[in-house]
């Protein structure tokens, strides 16, 4: 085939810039490590890295939201960690103020340090995290949950319960509501609760209440009657809106029932001496410290006072132990919400290995390869350029 002298030199131009495109992407390459320049490339390739890419971001998204996850729970730990302190000490404190050697003054004492537990508690119950977020407000979080009040505290939060996503189908709970940990306490048995009237002045104090599952909810005033010296104590228990559900002579240590319920009693009752039974199945703790503390508070010598402080003694005992095991339960929980955001930690961090591994077999560059590539193309080159000198000489004009 006959070729032109412009041909010529158009083919070995065309040979020379193709081996310089050859090393120029291979140097390219080597400078970013990287095998794929452009997406026209490798489709495939470049669609796969894109995917990996955005699922690695999404993985470290979940990451940061796994770490404010375990920030936020481990502070809500501590925090009950504080509450159950105070629990127990309010504990410790009500059973010295029951002691019968207690003076009045020794009471009123002990009511001093039962108000600064009930600060105490507050503070934790109004614990905030570095951000400034109320961690026990619910979705309020901006809002300070807890307010002191006459009778205790009252809850300004919600019942909501935050979730963090920390991986494509897991959700875990960063907080608890106020409303849950510190205000839904079983009171009493679970089913009642019972407070002796302020004006009684017999010994009778409570010992064991009970219900049955079949008990039926309502309010009732337990009262006693005595009216002349020689009748025998008798009681009725009447409800607010069925009227009177039991009567019979009252007995020192024995169970009075009602309503599918029992209330025992020990000691003896005086004429017009009455206890309240309050179907209220849940209490706040605040109004559980409150309460002993205003018993002990308006403490006196007087052997009613005693009676008195021994009932609420052993109303706050009963539920100072319910309040402690709310805690406990609530701690728990926590503790096991801190164990499943550590191990979806480990399971991010595999998957993300995998993943990076996965993007560095389609992205990264096999460096032995490639300076062996370019030093191919290199040599192509040199001789391509060689080539083209000699060629560049073989044109008819240099023999005219």
């Amino acid at each position: 085939m006959r070729m032109s002298t412009v041909q010529i030199f158009n083919q070995g131009v065309n040979n020379l810039l193709d081996r310089q495109a050859e090393v120029t992407k291979t140097q390219e390459q080597l400078a970013s490590g990287k095998r794929i320049m452009n997406a026209s490339e490798d489709p495939a390739g470049t669609a796969r890295t894109l995917d990996i890419t955005s699922n690695l971001a999404r993985i470290d998204a979940y990451q940061r939201n796994t770490d404010a996850v375990q920030s936020s729970l481990s502070l809500e730990e501590r925090a009950l960690g504080n509450v159950v302190n105070d629990l127990q000490r309010a504990r410790e404190l009500t059973i010295q103020a029951n002691n019968a050697t207690m003076s009045a003054s020794d009471k009123q004492s002990v009511a001093v340090e039962l108000a600064s537990i009930l600060e105490s508690l507050l503070a934790a119950a109004n614990t905030q995290d570095a951000s400034g977020a109320y961690i026990f407000a619910g979705y309020q979080s901006d809002a300070q949950p807890f307010s002191k009040t006459s009778t205790g505290a009252t809850y300004n939060g919600d019942d909501g319960q935050r979730f963090m996503q920390v991986s494509a189908d897991v959700q875990i709970a960063s907080s608890n509501p106020g409303s849950e940990v510190f205000m839904s306490v079983a009171a009493g048995n679970g089913s009642f609760d019972y407070r002796g009237a302020a004006t009684n002045a017999g010994s009778a104090v409570v010992t064991t209440t009970a219900a049955a599952a079949n008990y039926v909810p309502e309010t009732y005033t337990l009262a006693f009657i005595k009216a002349n010296a020689n009748d025998p104590i008798t009681y009725t228990v009447t409800g607010d809106t069925s009227g009177q559900v039991a009567t019979g002579n009252y007995t020192d240590g024995g169970a009075i029932t009602f309503a599918n319920g029992e209330i025992t009693l020990e000691g003896v009752p005086t004429h017009g001496d009455s206890f309240t039974i309050t179907s209220v199945p849940r209490q706040d703790m605040f109004t559980t410290i409150k309460d002993i503390e205003s018993a002990l508070a308006g403490a006196s010598d007087s052997a009613a006072s005693a009676t008195r402080i021994n009932n609420e003694a052993s109303r706050a005992l009963t539920n100072l132990d319910n309040a402690l095991e709310k805690i406990l339960t609530v701690q728990s929980d926590v503790g096991t919400r801190i164990r499943r955001a550590e191990m979806q930690i480990d399971t991010n961090d595999a998957f993300n290995y995998q993943l990076k591994e996965t993007l560095s077999g389609l992205q990264d560059l096999d460096y032995a390869e490639a300076i062996s590539r370019l030093n191919i193309q290199m040599l192509a080159l040199q001789a391509a350029q060689q080539t083209f000198a000699k060629t560049q000489t073989m044109s008819l004009f240099n023999y005219l």
